[in-house]
């Protein structure tokens, strides 16, 4: 199963490096590092997503995750 966590991660990175100034493709890149127990980096892509648009309607989520994320023992 990590394996294709880690394929998602691959795809999703690919679109952020295509699409930088999209929030939802940070989200996304955040959201499949985390599910992949990369936390350190999503902590950072959740940032990205935060920095473009720290309106967005995930907004919620992505902060409530660094928190969980950092409270475990994750830093940037």
């Amino acid at each position: 199963m990590r394996g294709r966590k880690e394929d998602a991660v691959g795809a999703f990175a690919l679109n952020a490096d295509r699409f930088p100034g999209g929030w939802a493709v940070w989200d996304s890149l955040g959201e499949g590092l985390m599910n992949a127990g990369r936390n350190v980096e999503a902590i950072s892509a959740y940032e990205k997503a935060l920095a473009l648009s720290p309106d967005n309607f995930n907004a919620g989520f992505e902060k409530t995750a660094i928190v969980k994320m950092r409270a475990a023992g994750a830093k940037k």
